[in-house]
């Protein structure tokens, strides 16, 4: 058997007590640029990095199916489609948010600010004074784990130092 896609957040879960020993977890991630390059060339497309395809993949991010699509529109609405089954079926639906307009503004602003240093209390104070909307600590934190379970988000440990003295 073989879970794929978003979907392997599952093993993240119940299923994997009940395969315990039985299973091998490989993640995959969308191409990085050098393989999206790749995939071009492979496809009989311009594969020669430049600032033009940089842009064009930053836009489309690194979708395998996207980099065959021409179709600007087309490629559009696909990558539309694969996001918003993501966030749609896979953690709202499944995970049965009660409310999704408080969600979305979460995942909105941990999307946003995907490289920036943050706290839960940053975000709180974020959502109060700027959007006027009133979050409780425990939701929030309910909100960010679905959003690392569906594998949108990772946590990314601050990275200490030691200090020696010389």
């Amino acid at each position: 058997m073989f879970l794929t896609g978003s979907n392997s957040y599952l093993l993240s879960g119940d299923l994997v007590t009940k395969l315990t020993g039985r299973y091998v977890e490989t993640e995959m991630f969308t191409f990085s640029y050098a393989e999206w390059l790749g995939m071009r060339r492979f496809l009989g497309l311009d594969g020669v990095s430049s600032p033009s395809l940089f842009r064009e993949y930053l836009a489309w991010g690194g979708f395998p199916r996207a980099v065959s699509i021409g179709d600007e529109r087309v490629r559009a609405m696909y990558v539309r489609d694969v996001v918003s089954q993501i966030f749609d079926k896979d953690v709202r639906s499944r995970r049965r948010v009660k409310d999704v307009a408080l969600f979305d503004r979460v995942q909105s602003y941990f999307v946003n600010n995907y490289a920036a240093p943050t706290s839960l209390a940053n975000v709180i104070s974020y959502l109060d004074h700027t959007e006027h909307v009133r979050i409780k600590r425990e939701t929030l934190s309910k909100y960010l784990k679905l959003l690392e379970d569906a594998k949108i988000l990772y946590r990314c440990p601050r990275w200490r130092t030691c200090s020696t003295r010389i």
